[in-house]
């Protein structure tokens, strides 16, 4: 048996002649700065031109399209945050309202109620405890009332960093007891505890409401599957 290499083609040919030729002139312009291309190919004069591949367009399109999609999901995961937040704020506002009831029914005042709740939970932190944000930011304002902050425009500050109604409400009841000087404080303060108390039973409800339907697609494909399994046998058995 002999083997012979395959017979190249005439475009295959021409392109073997101009690759040589260009491999020689790529060694003629080895000391030069720049390589001389041919001009002249078989009497025919060639034209030389770079093709460059511009991208650009693309590339920004990959990165807007990137920067949007982490922007939403950044601002997704941010606004569950805050709304899992205000939940937290919301639960735990009967138990402040009762817990300020207490202490100012006791004798203290509003400073000292607001004082005592914040040391009794940095004590409780201090000693392992969870952070909890409605304490958190009565802390902040025992803070700010440190550094010569005025009383009512720290209870100010409280519900505008809560941005909820409830705390907006106490801290405005708060405020105009500073400035009016309401004998009835306590009053109120029980009327808002009775309501806040109310209001949680309401969110309770709601919350078991919602629990409820969410497992209602749970339980009818529970009830097929039972359905499934009790109708197969008594179809085979027929």
């Amino acid at each position: 048996m002999i083997l012979r290499p395959p017979t190249p083609t005439q475009e295959e040919l021409l392109y073997m002649e101009l690759e040589e030729m260009l491999q020689e002139s790529q060694e003629g312009s080895l000391q030069e700065d720049q390589w001389k291309l041919p001009s002249n190919w078989r009497g025919e004069t060639i034209s030389w031109r770079q093709v460059v591949e511009d991208n650009s367009l693309l590339l920004w399109g990959i990165a807007v399209v990137s920067a949007a999609a982490v922007f939403l999901f950044l601002d997704r995961d941010l606004h569950e945050q805050l709304e899992k937040r205000k939940k937290i704020l919301r639960r735990e506002y009967p138990e402040i309202v009762h817990k300020l009831v207490l202490f100012v029914g006791a004798g203290m005042t509003i400073r000292g109620a607001f004082q005592k709740i914040a040391r009794d939970y940095e004590e409780k932190r201090r000693l392992g405890g969870r952070a909890l944000p409605a304490y958190e930011e009565m802390l902040y304002t025992c803070r700010e009332l440190r550094s010569g902050i005025s009383e009512g425009l720290a209870y100010e500050h409280l519900g505008k960093r809560t941005g909820l109604q409830e705390y907006i409400r106490l801290t405005a009841l708060l405020s105009q007891n500073l400035k009016r000087g309401n004998n009835t404080l306590l009053e109120r303060l029980r009327e808002e505890a009775e309501k806040s108390a109310q209001e949680r039973l309401q969110e309770s409800k709601k919350m078991g409401e919602e629990a409820g339907t969410k497992l209602l697609v749970p339980m009818v494909l529970m009830l097929a599957v039972v359905m499934v399994i009790i109708m197969i046998p008594a179809f085979s058995n027929m």
